[in-house]
């Protein structure tokens, strides 16, 4: 059981008779496995009732915080604890330490890691529907295409076509609509 949970329940059942504990224990789920549920009376439930109330209001409080304190990822999307791109400015400071690269250059590769390590999938959506990246795409495209072409892949005016399609393509659609 949370341990945020254990100690409202204590705080809850201070006064409580140890019977009465005892049995708001079984019913929050953190009595003795396999015991048996007691029939109760209902001096009983009029006494526990209120406490459990409090109880569940307290657990859905915590189940809320734990809620907001989870960051949802997709598959295949690194987790905060262990991002990639947090990964990469690591390695990048690493190898500024060992003399493999300039302190400058290294920071300053570090700093757009460090960026998007704090980003989720929609801040990078939004980062390439800013059009930052737009040309960078469009010129790996062009490469694409025109190595294509020269190994007879596809033929010019199939890479007309995609090359038209691709631009159509940035233009109607949004990052997070294609992914």
């Amino acid at each position: 059981m949370n341990k945020n949970i254990e100690k409202t329940i204590e705080e809850l059942t201070k006064d409580c008779s140890q019977e009465d504990k005892e049995i708001i224990m079984q019913i929050v789920g953190s009595g003795e496995p396999g015991a048996e549920r007691k029939d109760l009376t209902e001096e009983q439930i009029e006494r526990i009732l209120p406490i459990l109330e409090k109880v569940s209001a307290a657990i859905s409080e915590e189940v809320e915080r734990l809620e907001r304190s989870i960051k949802v990822v997709k598959p295949g999307r690194p987790t905060k604890d262990l991002n990639g791109y947090t990964i990469m400015a690591d390695s990048y400071r690493k190898a500024a330490k060992q003399g493999n690269l300039s302190k400058k250059e290294a920071e300053k590769v570090a700093r757009s890691y460090d960026f998007l390590a704090k980003c989720d999938e929609e801040d990078i959506c939004n980062l390439f529907d800013s059009s930052a990246f737009n040309e960078i795409a469009k010129s790996y495209m062009r490469l694409a295409v025109k190595e294509l072409v020269e190994e007879g892949t596809i033929d010019e005016e199939q890479g007309r076509a995609v090359r038209n399609r691709f631009s159509l393509l940035f233009s109607e659609k949004k990052a997070s609509e294609v992914l």
